[in-house]
């Protein structure tokens, strides 16, 4: 047992008194629905306080520490915690009667499930008190740290889920965790976790799902997951690893799901041949980002079981999408960001079973063909970044389908297709930069469950917003930048009701007046954007009250005064930081300094910070200088890109002794590098000046000229398209003020 006794102390007075106080007043609120089960599992009738039983007091002490330790009075959803039974608590779905050999018999608390619940601060050593619980499941929260070792007491768990706390980090408590008897699901996708993944991984003696995705863990993958033999789901994205994608995985004979992605530091090849000998049992292979080579083989017909497929994003796959007609259980397709390339494949819409279909960012032509539009099964469709043919065809026998997303598809859909409102069971509606006219329908009000609506970059979209999305509060993002649509001369108050909101992006619609202090109230908002408007006046204090956002964008307005201290506050739980973008440049009436207390924020999570055309300055102190300076640092990780553009203006520093930073002029590694055929360069000068950034082949023959002009100091990027360019190695040479800088850049393709 893992606790302290003082704590046990102090939380057995508090919930003395809370146990008492509810015998008192006789009051309880209506039960949730908890699953209440004897000992033999079978459903019990009532409520334990109906029957005069109570949960046991080392579960009730390791709940309410958990509560503490998270801020639970700060949950969206708290209802019961700390005032009523346990058994009332939000988040406890199933009590049991557990008896020991004596046949003494305890109510325990067997399942918890808080998700997405702004649960924000470390988890307790206490939890390790909970040594009935068999699944535990704090999805989508703010919890930060690492998973307490004291996690071996929990001896019953077998789901221990915590997928979506982009904060915590550490190396996980790896003998902990393997000695847990009957773990069976591990979940920490998007979480910081990093170091070698060691042997002991290998005496998991249950595991059989195992989810790391965006772990940034190093090294090789490691040959003791081979000794897993109970493993069959492996989803990894861990985009530090090296070496080769190792053959031993065929010797897992009961693994289903393989995903290892977004590692483009693993050595280059095809797809691995060793797939075929597991055509039995495999049925999902996503290896994009995995730096495969060649074409999608043909064999994988031979995998007749295969639901899933997945490539792209960093790998350098060539030629036409195979005929994989004869794979009947296909469901999912993605292909995104590689050079396949040929016209769009009219088998696709004949798959029996094809569930999500998503085309990305490659060069697949022609048109649309007529029968993906009566796909049975279709529920997600996304078709991104193609050079495709129009007319978009009429999809309204599509009645399953769930997913509508469409961005930049090569051609203008024109006015908005009426046989969109008759898809009455869309989730997701987003249709970017394709060319919409006319205005926002009234009938999409009838779609009960639609929970996004993302229209930017519509610039012929107009009309002022329907009734149905200015009342409502369902909508969780709300994108509407760069479009015709008139939402009138201010911010209007009627956004405020919005409360669910999670992105809300409004750029570019011809705002003006000040932004309002209730901008700041929004709960669960991660993304918001005023770029690109007339707003005026000062920064709000409230923004500090936006907890858990992500990116904000007031770039390119007429702001003006200083920024205020509370700014600091954006994105802050607990000594945790969430924020990764903020933009305020192109406010020239931004004045005084950076607050120092910006430092607050980890430089290291941080992936963007734009304040150039500002008249903002950046405090002569050093601790503040070092956190600017790990701020535009490059990260190990090849799949986070950092952006520092400032003003370069330091704080009661006169202009005779910024003759010193002349020196100063840099020119980053580009990225991604290697690259196909994209990539980005970042440089910057200490004073405006005149500059030359050439790119040269290994023979010394300029094959482009990037920049030739005045620039401004401070930070700059530019991006350089090598379509055109063979493979090889290439240099690029910056020149400024009698000064010059080399770097040089692979181009794989």
């Amino acid at each position: 047992m893992y606790f302290d006794t003082n704590v046990v102390v102090k939380w057995s007075m508090v919930l003395f008194l809370t146990l008492s106080m509810i015998a008192v007043s006789g009051q309880l609120v209506s039960a949730q629905k908890v699953e209440i089960l004897d000992r033999n599992g079978s459903p019990l009738q009532g409520t334990l306080a109906e029957t005069g039983q109570s949960v046991a007091i080392q579960d009730s002490l390791a709940l309410v520490a958990l509560y503490e330790a998270t801020n639970g009075d700060r949950w969206f959803t708290n209802d019961g915690w700390l005032t009523d039974m346990v058994e009332f608590w939000h988040g406890v779905t199933h009590v049991w009667e557990i008896c020991d050999a004596d046949d003494v018999c305890e109510w325990r608390v067997r399942r918890i499930r808080i998700r997405d619940n702004n649960m924000s601060g470390e988890l307790p050593p206490e939890i390790g008190m909970l040594d009935q619980m068999d699944r535990f499941d704090l999805i989508a929260n703010n919890i930060y740290g690492n998973i307490p070792e004291q996690v071996a007491g929990m001896e019953r768990l077998t789901h221990l889920y915590l997928n979506d706390n982009d904060l915590m980090s550490g190396i996980p408590p790896w003998e902990a965790l393997v000695s847990l008897p009957n773990l069976t699901h591990l979940y920490t996708r998007g979480a910081d976790f990093h170091g070698q993944i060691p042997p002991i991984v290998g005496e998991f003696p249950t595991l059989t799902h195992w989810q790391a995705s965006q772990n940034p863990y190093t090294g090789e993958i490691p040959p003791e997951i081979a000794n897993i033999s109970t493993l069959g789901y492996m989803l990894f994205a861990t985009p530090l690893w090296t070496g080769q994608i190792p053959e031993f995985f065929v010797e897992l004979e009961n693994l289903w799901f393989f995903r290892i992605r977004n590692a483009p530091f693993l050595d280059p090849g095809p797809v691995p041949e060793f797939f075929r000998d597991m055509a039995d049992h495999i049925e999902r292979i996503d290896l994009r980002g995995t730096r495969r080579t060649g074409q999608i083989p043909d064999w994988y017909n031979e995998l007749y079981r295969l639901e899933y497929i997945y490539f792209g994003s960093y790998d350098e796959l060539e030629g036409e999408i195979p005929d994989l007609s004869l794979l009947d259980n296909l469901a999912f397709m993605i292909i995104d960001e590689c050079n396949i390339s040929g016209p769009f494949p009219d088998w696709i819409g004949d798959m029996p079973a094809l569930f999500q279909l998503e085309l990305r960012g490659i060069d697949i032509t022609g048109q649309i063909p007529n029968n993906l539009a009566n796909a049975p099964g279709l529920r997600r469709l996304y078709l991104q970044d193609l050079a495709l043919d129009g007319p978009l065809p009429d999809m309204r026998n599509l009645g399953s389908l769930q997913r509508l997303v469409l961005r930049d598809l090569g051609f203008d859909i024109g006015p908005i297709p009426d046989w969109i409102e008759t898809l009455g069971g869309l989730l997701y509606i987003y249709l970017e930069d394709v060319g919409l006219t006319g205005e926002i329908p009234d009938a999409w009000g009838d779609l009960d469950g639609l929970v996004r609506l993302v229209l930017e970059n519509n610039p012929g979209l107009t009309g002022s917003l329907p009734d149905w999305i200015i009342g409502t509060n369902q909508l969780s993002y709300v994108q509407l930048s760069n479009t015709g649509l008139d939402l009138g001369p201010e911010i209007p108050e009627y956004i405020g009701n919005w409360t669910q909101v999670e992105r809300l992006t409004l750029g570019g619609l011809g705002f003006t007046g000040s932004i309002p202090e209730w901008m700041g109230d929004f709960p669960r908002l991660t993304i918001l954007s005023l770029a690109d408007n007339e707003l005026s006046g000062e920064i709000p204090a409230s923004f500090g009250e936006l907890m858990v956002i992500d990116s904000l964008n007031l770039s390119n307005n007429n702001l003006s005064g200083e920024i205020p201290e509370t700014f600091a506050n954006l994105g802050r739980v607990g000594p945790a930081t969430v924020l990764t973008r903020l933009y305020i440049s192109g406010n020239p009436e931004l004045t005084g300094p950076i607050p120092m207390n910006f430092t607050e924020w980890d430089p290291t999570t941080m992936r963007s910070f734009h304040y150039y055309d500002t008249d903002l300055c950046e405090p002569d102190d050093p601790a503040f200088r070092q956190w600017l300076e790990t701020l535009g640092e490059e990260d190990p990780n090849p799949l986070i890109y950092r952006s520092l553009k400032g003003t370069g203006i330091t704080c009661g520093v006169v202009s005779a002794e910024n003759v010193e930073v002349a020196d100063r002029m840099t020119l980053h590694q580009n990225y991604p590098n290697p690259f196909n055929p994209v990539t980005t360069i970042r440089y910057s000068v200490p004073s405006e000046a005149h500059v030359d950034l050439v790119v040269y082949d290994v023979l010394g023959q300029r094959v482009a000229t990037l920049v030739s002009e005045t620039v401004h100091a401070g930070s700059h990027e530019v991006h350089f398209d090598a379509t055109r360019l063979s493979s090889g190695t290439y240099i690029y040479r910056l020149e400024a003020g009698g000064h010059s800088l080399n770097q040089s850049m692979m181009l794989v393709k």
